[in-house]
């Protein structure tokens, strides 16, 4: 930080959303860090030497990251910045910005006058120096909410810690303004400790539940952070979200301390619980924690790369020469679950079957390989014994698949065109195992912080089939790539999208009497898929527009049209088509510098004759669907030319209407080999029957 800046040219104040990702980029030491869709507002003119405010403006308070300096002007080839003041690791608050300015700063991107960007400058370095403490601003009213408070009950912990503070001087309140946290923890106030209350209100702060979930260890498995406390035996009182009760009668050596709302991994953080192994060979199922690094090797860490933090996966260890920087000797690493390399502390290295352990005590598991969970509690599963809501093909009214808008961008592929959803991701767990086609599925959207996408309802249809494994996806509408990579399991599903004014919000949902108690509701980060009773299906039908028929799916609706056979209205057909010709026309040209025809409309079983500069010629048929899965039809021509034509192939282009279709092209014997009737043509004329 520059300790007197003095101003020699402009201050220009920069827009930075959405914030958390702009927290991110300059904090947060991942080199996966997701940052795709960060975005700065920069005003239309600068010089080399001006000065940037860079400013979240969709946080809750809005607030200044950094200040940087620019080296280059607007007019540049490139624009090159380096940091003049910050970053400032909790961000500065705007509103205590403009009380020592006594002054209102423009809401978005702006050029200041001369003396307010001098002033604002030496406003930013005294609120930086001795921050504004936020209880004289108060911008959530918490202060106010202490009026009529009768002070916690005696058993409460704090909301976010967990801990029981020993003083009643250090209980506060802290109101809820945000849609999320009140979703997770209903209308508010909490009840907090001191410490935590001021964590909640730093001017670019997580939400109640985030810090939450903080407080609580990564999943071993798959790193997701938000993990649920199991408690066993009666606690003191109703216990609060992100809890799972576990009940009284412990039937298994192993208690689970924690259960993974992401992938349903439950584990306990004592390492006595797990039977040690020998770290001379590669072995799977182990479970260690991650070492600390040799001085002088860098590693960024972060809470995934936390020096002491559980894993588990596939020990690797390999040896290297004397020229590592890690020194010769051995390197004793893990591939995590989650797809990410570890290097590990070989002193830990333990199985990750408990029970092994519990039911031989003091004995040897020579190369144990990856087991089920642990028979008690998972094998009864998690949920059944620690939410009494087994889910049984009795009382299943229909599965619930959640889409977290920062994961999926399910918003973008409808704006797109998309109107059905032809599959899902889900755990690998006894509910999957359940699905089978023919159950019904809603479509949940879990909700975004700024309010775009709202909670609730989006979608209602079917399961089309039980749920197959797949080594992972990505691109298209996938905003976290690293998720996409670690499904292993999908649904295949036929669910239409509603229209937005038949969308359900999930807080119209939870004012029925007979609703607030949804899954969703209670345990909202519980694993893929979530699910609603019969009875809870009942009181929700009459809030839905009609079901559609389990028929009503977009595979029985075939359209023909110029292209060939296709799945959809023959509206949203012709836009999937033409923009796909245009993809592929686009890819033949581009990596094969080749000469493209479009022969599609003399019905030669193929769309395109793509020419090589060698002379060599293909006869590409094209297929275009909205979403990810590459399933389409082919008419009876076109599997006709494919069985005798050598060179007849395939492109099929998905996400075809996002800005980055993806084209693959398939050979022919591939498609007739994956191929299966569909629709049969049946020629009744001349034939004899009979009518009403």
């Amino acid at each position: 930080m520059t300790d007197s800046p003095k101003l020699i040219s402009r201050v220009h104040l920069v827009t930075a959303t959405p914030w958390q990702q702009a927290v991110d980029c300059y904090f947060n030491p991942d080199d996966d860090v997701e940052i795709h869709d960060l975005r700065f507002g920069f005003p239309e003119r600068w010089d080399a030497g001006d000065l940037f405010v860079v400013v979240t403006t969709d946080s809750h308070t809005p607030a200044i990251i950094v200040v940087e300096e620019s080296e280059t002007a607007s007019n540049a080839t490139r624009s090159d910045e380096h940091t003049y003041m910050g970053p400032f690791d909790f961000g500065l608050s705007i509103a205590s910005i403009e009380a020592r300015l006594a002054t209102t700063l423009p809401a978005g991107t702006a050029t200041l006058e001369q003396e307010l960007g001098e002033r604002l400058i030496q406003a930013i370095n005294a609120e930086a120096s001795d921050p504004t403490p936020w209880r004289e601003l108060d911008e959530r009213g918490c202060l106010a909410e202490v009026a009529d408070w009768p002070g916690p009950d005696s058993w409460a912990p704090c909301a976010c810690c967990g801990e029981h503070p020993y003083d009643a001087a250090e209980w506060e309140l802290h109101a809820l303004v945000d849609d999320l946290e009140q979703d997770f923890f209903g209308t508010g106030p909490l009840t907090v400790c001191a410490s935590c209350h001021d964590r909640l209100h730093r001017p670019l702060a997580p939400g109640a539940d985030d810090v939450m979930f903080g407080f609580r260890p990564l999943c071993p498995s798959c790193s997701a952070t938000r993990t649920f406390q199991v408690i066993w035996g009666m606690p003191a009182g109703p216990p609060g979200p992100g809890t799972d009760i576990a009940g009284c009668v412990i039937t298994s050596p192993f208690t689970p301390e924690y259960r993974c709302g992401e992938c349903d991994y439950t584990w306990t953080e004592d390492d006595e619980a797990y039977q040690p192994l020998p770290s001379e060979h590669t072995v799977t199922g182990v479970r260690a924690r991650i070492a600390t690094a040799p001085p002088g090797v860098y590693r960024p860490f972060s809470r995934v790369t936390e020096p002491g933090r559980i894993i588990v996966g596939e020990y690797l260890p390999r040896q290297v020469s004397s020229s590592s920087a890690w020194g010769p000797g051995v390197v004793h690493e893990l591939f995590g679950d989650d797809g990410r390399t570890y290097s590990i502390d070989p002193s830990t290295l333990r199985s990750d079957d408990p029970h092994t352990w519990m039911s031989q005590v003091g004995g040897g598991v020579s190369s144990p390989t990856r087991p089920q969970q642990p028979a008690t509690p998972q094998s009864q599963s998690t949920e059944s014994r620690m939410t009494n809501r087994a889910v049984t093909e009795h009382d299943l009214g229909a599965w619930v698949f959640k889409c977290n808008p920062d994961i999926y961008d399910l918003p973008a592929e409808i704006a797109d065109g998309e109107s059905f959803v032809d599959g899902w991701s889900v755990a690998d767990n006894y509910r999957s195992q359940m699905i089978t086609a023919g159950q019904r599925a809603i479509l949940w959207m879990s909700g975004t912080r700024d309010g775009s996408a709202p909670r609730g309802i989006w979608g209602i249809g079917w399961t089309t089939g039980g749920s197959y494994e797949t080594s992972g996806l990505g691109g298209g509408y996938w905003k976290d790539d690293d998720h996409a990579a670690r499904v292993r399991h999908i649904v295949p599903t036929a669910i239409r999208i509603l229209d937005e004014p038949d969308r359900l919000r999930a807080g119209d949902i939870a004012a029925v009497p007979d609703l607030s108690d949804l899954e969703v509701f209670t345990v909202p980060q519980g694993s893929n898929p979530s699910w609603i009773s019969r009875s809870q299906l009942a009181a929700l039908e009459p809030l839905l527009p009609p079901w559609p028929a389990p028929d009503d799916v977009p595979l029985t609706t075939v359209t023909l049209g110029p292209y060939g056979a296709a799945f959809g209205s023959p509206k949203n057909n012709a836009l999937v088509e033409q923009a796909a010709m245009d993809a592929v026309t686009q890819y033949y040209e581009t990596h094969w510098q080749a000469a493209v025809d479009d022969v599609h409309t003399f019905n030669m079983g193929w769309d395109l004759t793509v020419t090589t500069p060698a002379g060599e010629e293909w006869h590409v048929e094209v297929k275009g669907v909205s979403g990810s899965l590459p399933i389409v039809l082919l008419t009876a021509n076109e599997c006709r030319v494919a069985e005798h034509d050598d060179a007849w192939e395939l492109a099929v282009v998905t996400h075809t209407l996002s800005d980055e279709p993806e084209v693959t092209i398939y050979e022919a014997d591939q498609v007739l080999r994956n191929s299966q009737p569909q629709t049969v043509r049946a020629d009744l004329r001349g034939q004899d029957g009979w009518s009403a």
